[in-house]
């Protein structure tokens, strides 16, 4: 029982490492997206 619910926690602690990871990754491509333009005086300007 204490196995299976160590497991359990272990599971949902890489889930919640994966999530918070693809999340930054994704803020992180929306930011350099948003940012793109005016760094490289495209559209922006």
């Amino acid at each position: 029982m204490s196995a299976a619910r160590q497991a359990c926690f272990a599971a949902q602690g890489t889930i919640d490492i994966i999530m918070t990871t693809t999340q930054s990754l994704f803020t992180h491509v929306v930011n350099n997206m948003a940012k793109t333009p005016y760094v490289d005086g495209g559209p922006g300007r």
